[in-house]
């Protein structure tokens, strides 16, 4: 209907009508409707005579009703419209039927009658059905159009509706498969829209717009319906017999549902396509093909999904889409930007389509990987990653231009699949048959698409990626190989880069680690021989995938994964270190080799170190490798210390060294921060004083030079003094009491090599008597045992013992402590007697020292035991003493 429209008249509508016809009732109310429906305030009458324009004449819409000759009441004339729509709605309710409203020219009656009903006894199938196709293309276009339409997401449900009901009308028709394929691919493509491809809380949202007419067979409609005519021109509606509505199934709430769906339309449609070829195929119109509209619901864009597919009219033959029937038609595909790219005559319909769903496949199954991912089924991750590189693969055969379009999908792929292996690797067998299980698992659409996808691959490239495997060491070779493949399909400046480069560099560590376990059980595994060119090769395979790792984390800034890398390499390096040591049978010394070990271990932590810069950066992280630094120096020292290289060094070189790294080792031993792994850092510390002690006790007893034994013995006194002091805070008495009989022995050489014997054991006779409370605390130990046979320090990580080792450990200082207290006290009898007569100071401690001698020598009762006995003896001596010095003040 033309439309004109000036400043005065914005909206006229134009009407021709030849002078000398007078207007009837049935023109004024065509014009009326015309005016009313395009919302036009007013009509221009333009009256000819044989074409000649003669005048205009200007009516508003509401005054056509009451023109001369064409009157009408426009009140009733709404009443029957209503009417009628209101009756059709009601009885014209079955989806798919077909109905004819009739009046006759002379009844009083407009009858509905359903012709698919009156024409189903006479028809042996639906080809027979003259009304089928026709709906069924209609239901086809209406779907199109919403889709297309800006607000097609809304209507989702109707879509669905219309669609189902299409593929239920060409079931049975064999010259159709274009449209049903066609109607499936769009059905996927509304439960499983490309852009939402992987983001499992969109479509989730989305659930409520997914709803799938009920495929089973409607009830048949159960006779005509008839309304008076005379009804429909009442105002008010009159009332007629409803039908019994459509039953639909619920809305599909779950994403993994969704994906079901979409895949079982995904495989009628490669069916509907496989079965199509060879055959001819229906046009609706000879010279117009039926446009299909392979679009997304939403436009958008997400990093990662499969874009909807635009052939290239430019591309080559090579790797492109070719003809696979005789079939030329062209087919309109639109691109998310809304624009239009027409196919070259040389594809067919069955070629594309088949690359369109192999891509929906893949993106339907990729999504049902991740659903399955975030529920840790690992098998159902694995079985849809498979498919989807199944469907990709065959898509690239196919139409490589098609996958160089969409790298950051097979990065996503890649990735998650890569992800499924490094988790696999720590399966245990339980789980992994669980695993096994879900992945031979396949249903019937997960068969035919994966069928119909390997007919068109020629060589699998990815077949690597979704094998099924139950090593371990495999699992994170693969895993690894995953996220290079990944990576290789990105560019630098992808945001994906960073997170799957930081995966990589975790399944390198994985693997250097699982290499590094390795060599350490062979080393632990007693029974078997241990082969030192064997290790070695395991030994460059952890180190080499180490170094990959960190290399990985250092790309990508990650300064706190950085560390951990370089604390698992010193891990290694002591480890071989240790390893070395497993060879020596005889003449066990300190190789070069290991010291080179140990060096390098160190130098690998102090690197992880500064890596963190400072501990607030990760304050656990931080104590665990300063403490394994600690560690090292600490291990170093006490080899080098036990298993001196006499043969190489100078003992005085080799004191050095000793010294300086358990310096070092003290260093690196925090005990200002409180945490509740001070205990052990205390307990390390007084073993690293004890040790340098014992060294310079060791220095003591071999030095001839007077001024060098005196400062070697003033070392040893300082450093046992520390020792005391740290394993009096962690309550060791065992600890305690070794450390004061090492202190009675020096009292002991200097007595035996100096003129100034008698001041030396006194001072080993006080050593011996603060060894009191110790000895007190030893017997309460062993008068309560502990549960388990676990002390309390040992639970807070104390080095311990249980408490027959505790009470045989004890028993052992105990009887040298009696063998050394007897030899002190006899010595200061005789020391004390040769002494100048007429003191009688020397006189009275003459009788003091015979008197704490028969002390000493007394026997121990049957019932007491070693422990007892000890703490009765220093008890009587410690009176003694006490007494003497009291009559002396």
């Amino acid at each position: 209907m033309p439309i004109f429209g000036n400043r005065t008249h914005p909206a006229v509508s134009l009407k021709l009508r030849e002078m000398g016809q007078p207007i009837n009732v049935l023109t004024g109310i065509d014009y009326w409707l015309d005016n009313l429906m395009c919302n036009v305030p007013e009509l221009a009458m333009c009256y000819h005579v044989d074409g000649i324009v003669q005048y205009y004449e200007l009516m508003k819409t509401e005054e056509i009703p009451y023109l001369e000759g064409s009157k009408f009441s426009p009140k009733v004339l709404k009443d029957i419209a209503q009417n009628i729509r209101t009756f059709l709605q009601l009885n014209a309710a079955k989806e798919g039927h077909t109905y004819w409203l009739f009046k006759g020219s002379n009844d009083e009656i407009v009858k509905l009658y359903d012709l698919t009903t009156l024409c189903k006894p006479d028809m042996e199938n639906n080809e027979q059905n003259p009304f089928s196709v026709p709906v069924a293309i209609l239901l086809y276009r209406v779907a199109r159009n919403m889709v297309q339409a800006d607000d097609g997401a809304q209507h989702s449900k109707d879509i669905c509706k219309l669609l189902c009901n299409c593929i239920k009308l060409l079931q049975g028709h064999t010259r159709h498969y274009e449209i049903i394929a066609s109607a499936n691919y769009m059905l996927s493509d509304l439960l499983i829209p490309d852009e939402k491809c992987g983001k499992t809380g969109d479509c989730e949202e989305e659930a409520c717009g997914g709803i799938i007419v009920d495929m089973e067979e409607m009830s048949d409609f159960a006779a005509d319906s008839s309304v008076e005519v005379q009804a429909l021109c009442l105002p008010n509606r009159p009332t007629f017999v409803e039908s019994e509505p459509v039953q639909t199934q619920g809305a599909l709430e779950t994403l993994e549902v969704r994906c079901l769906s979409a895949l079982k339309f995904i495989a009628q449609g490669l069916l509907c396509v496989e079965n199509s070829f060879g055959k001819p195929s229906d046009k609706l119109h000879s010279n117009i093909p039926i446009p299909l509209p392979y679009e997304s619901l939403k436009s958008g864009s997400y990093v990662g999904s499969m874009s909807c597919f635009c052939f290239d009219n430019n591309a080559t033959n090579n790797g492109d889409l070719q003809a696979s029937s005789a079939s030329h038609e062209h087919l309109a595909i639109q691109s998310k930007s809304g624009k239009e790219t027409k196919v070259p005559q040389s594809n067919s319909w069955q070629y594309q389509l088949k690359v369109l769903l192999l891509n929906k496949a893949c993106v339907a199954s990729y999504t049902f990987a991740v659903s399955s991912n975030a529920q840790h089924r690992y098998g159902q991750v694995l079985k849809h990653t498979k498919l989807v590189l199944m469907c990709y693969a065959a898509t690239k055969n196919l139409c490589a231009a098609i996958a160089e379009k969409s790298p950051e999908f097979l990065s996503l792929v890649m990735s998650l699949c890569g992800d499924v292996h490094i988790i696999m690797a720590h399966q245990d067998a339980s789980a992994f048959a669980a695993i096994k299980e879900d992945y031979q698992l396949l249903s019937e659409a997960e068969g035919i698409i994966s069928d119909i996808a390997a007919k068109d691959i020629h060589h699998n490239t990815f077949q690597w990626a979704y094998n099924l495997e139950s090593s371990q060491e495999r699992n994170i070779v693969i895993s690894i190989d995953c996220y290079k493949a990944a990576l290789s399909s990105l560019t630098n400046q992808s945001p994906e880069v960073k997170l799957i480069v930081s995966k990589l560099g975790n399944a390198n560590n994985e693997l250097g680690v699982y290499y590094m376990n390795q060599a350490m059980t062979k080393i632990n595994d007693k029974g078997s021989e241990l082969n030192l060119s064997a290790l070695e090769e395991i030994w460059k395979k952890s180190q080499s995938y180490l170094v990959k790792g960190r290399d990985n984390f250092e790309e990508i800034h990650d300064n706190l994964n950085v560390c951990l890398l370089n604390a698992n390499l010193g891990k290694l390096m002591r480890l071989c270190s240790q390893s070395l040591a497993e060879f020596q049978t005889e003449h066990r010394e300190f190789t070069v080799q290991e010291r080179h070990y140990y060096r390098k271990a160190a130098s690998h932590y102090q690197a992880a170190l500064l890596s963190l810069e400072k501990r607030e950066v990760h304050s656990v992280i931080w104590d665990s490798v300063l403490w394994d630094l600690s560690s090292c120096y600490f291990n170093m020292a006490t080899q080098l210390q036990d298993y001196a290289p006499l043969s190489t060094q100078s003992r005085e070189d080799v004191e050095k060294d000793v010294t300086d790294y358990m310096m070092k080792a003290l260093k690196y031993c925090d005990l200002e921060t409180g945490t509740a792994r001070l205990p052990i850092r205390q307990y390390r510390a007084a073993t690293i004083y004890h040790r340098l002690a014992s060294l310079y006790h060791n220095a003591f007893r071999n030095q001839k030079l007077d001024q060098r034994r005196k400062h070697q013995r003033t070392l040893a006194e300082l450093h046992y003094s520390k020792a005391l002091h740290l394993f009096q805070l962690l309550e060791q008495p065992c600890e305690l009491l070794r450390i004061q009989l090492e202190r009675v022995a020096i009292c002991e050489f200097h007595t035996e090599t100096s003129q100034v014997g008698i001041k030396s054991l006194q001072t080993a006779l006080n050593h011996i008597l603060q060894s009191e409370p110790w000895v007190a605390s030893i017997e309460e130990r062993l008068s309560v045992p502990t549960l388990n046979s676990v002390s309390s320090k040992q639970e807070e990580g104390v080095m311990s013992m249980d408490d027959k080792q505790f009470e045989q450990e004890a028993g052992k200082l105990l009887d040298i402590m009696q063998h050394q207290l007897k030899s002190i006290l006899l010595a200061l009898v005789k020391a004390a007697a040769v002494a100048k007569k007429g003191h009688g100071q020397n006189s009275d401690a003459l009788q003091l020292y015979k008197k704490m001698y028969q002390v000493s020598l007394s026997t121990r009762e049957e019932s007491a035991t070693v422990v007892s006995h000890s703490c009765y003896i220093l008890s009587q001596l410690t009176q003694l003493y006490q007494q003497r010095n009291q009559s002396k003040t």
